[in-house]
């Protein structure tokens, strides 16, 4: 049996913690990615140290062979044919999509294999290669080990490459993701508990080398939690990776490996879905760590601390489209700072929390407004969905940009810490470059 996006296996939870925080209006936000990207440039790239540009440079510049870039520009194809037909059936007919669907997504195609290999084969000393064939096959029935031992590859050939490192992490225990779909089991939680310690081993492998990085903290805090349940070894990681300075995101090759923003992915058109296959912040565990945390003994009381947590949220939201799971999660913890100052009786900071909800409910109107206007006005064949959960998974295909939303959403964060009265330099929050404010 196939799952649909991660974000609706936690419909419910999102219910739920409407009620957890007192009346959180619904909210509708997504976005997606704009055909003509800027790239970054690579000396904006954190060095390594001891590591010289050109090093550091294989981080930002697309990598792999021309037949490997050729394999995924073709596995977005398919993935493309098979969603024009799946968004257009109704749910009888998505029903009897499912062998196709298995086909396309979750077992190997002879035609891309060989050109994944012939990719191999025009440069064996290319690292990317072996890395970009393995994630290929990662979620196809029966390669999960050779997988493995393809990644594995790619980090003997540059022992010195983080990214590497936390892709071969991340295969040990990542969902066995293909494009939108997910194959459902429990053979992640099996993984886990055989390759726990080699994940650790690479994780530690890829700090080392990028020490500035917060992904890495924050990826490792929703893995913690995810799989063991340990809310405060997670909100600990949090806070490590608040402190620090930037998150780069990591991609698989043939993408720039390194991005510290969805809009820097300037591959995008002929790549969507193998950075769909990289589900780093798995959309159930995330909301149920962000609402653990804002219900928490140790948060609910302190604002600084809600702002911590918002602060994650948002810095997070930096690797992935503004879609509706973030915009939900910053509105849950102004209705927590809210909830506080009711229980004190602080009836003028509750006031000035209410203005800031207001900008949150404005900023939720125009994503829900570019959707409308932009998508569902504009490409034929896209309807709204019944779920409203699902409308970033319709945004992240049309290759659109929400340009002014991610201003506004740095502009709220700024009027959630003025009527918290919070230091800006105790409490940074950074834009879309890492850059700070």
């Amino acid at each position: 049996m196939l799952e649909r996006h991660a974000i609706l296996v936690f419909v419910a939870v999102l219910l739920a913690a409407l009620t957890l925080v007192g009346g959180c209006k619904e909210k509708r936000a997504s976005t997606s990615s704009s055909a003509a990207m800027p790239t970054v440039s690579p000396g904006d790239a954190p060095p390594a140290s001891g590591s010289s540009k050109e090093q550091e440079e294989r981080y930002w510049k697309p990598r792999g062979s021309g037949s490997i870039q050729l394999a995924w520009k073709q596995q977005t194809m398919l993935h493309q044919m098979f969603l024009k037909k799946y968004d257009a059936a109704d749910e009888e007919g998505k029903k009897g999509l499912q062998a196709e669907l298995e086909k396309v997504f979750f077992r190997t195609n002879g035609v891309l294999v060989q050109l994944f290999e012939s990719g191999i084969q025009e440069d064996p000393k290319d690292a990317a290669n072996y890395v970009s064939y393995g994630l290929y096959l990662l979620p196809r029935k029966g390669q999960f080990e050779n997988a493995i031992s393809l990644i594995e590859k790619a980090t003997t050939l540059e022992r010195d490459n983080a990214g590497h490192h936390f892709l071969l992490a991340d295969a040990y225990v990542a969902p066995l993701r293909s494009g939108e779909f997910l194959a459902s089991g429990d053979t992640r939680a099996i993984r886990y508990a055989r390759y726990t310690d080699k994940y650790e081993v690479e994780l530690q492998r890829a700090r080392k080398l990028m020490p500035d990085n917060a992904f890495f903290d924050y990826y490792d805090a929703l893995t913690t939690y995810g799989f063991e349940g340990d809310l405060d070894a997670a909100w600990k990681l949090i806070l490590q990776g608040n402190a620090k300075p930037k998150s780069y995101f990591i991609l698989p090759p043939p993408l720039p490996m390194m991005a510290d923003s969805w809009l820097t992915v300037f591959e995008y058109p002929n790549s969507l879905h193998l950075y769909w296959n990289s589900a780093y912040y798995p959309a159930d565990d995330f909301t149920k760590l962000t609402v653990n945390l804002l219900t928490s003994d140790a948060i609910k009381n302190q604002p600084g601390q809600i702002f911590e947590v918002a602060r994650f949220v948002f810095h997070a939201s930096h690797t992935r489209p503004f879609d509706r799971l973030y915009h939900f999660l910053l509105g849950m913890s102004i209705e927590q700072a809210i909830n506080y100052y009711q229980d004190l009786g602080s009836e003028k900071k509750v006031e000035e929390l209410k203005e800031v909800r207001n900008f949150y409910d404005q900023v939720t109107v125009t994503m829900a407004d570019a959707f409308l206007q932009d998508v569902l006005g504009n490409e034929p064949g896209v309807r709204e969905p019944q779920d409203r959960l699902d409308l970033e998974v319709q945004l992240r295909r049309q290759a659109k940009t929400l340009i002014p939303i991610y201003p506004l959403e740095l502009r709220l964060m700024k009027k959630f810490r003025r009527a918290l009265d919070l230091d800006p330099e105790q409490y940074p929050v950074f834009n879309d470059l890492w850059q700070p404010e």
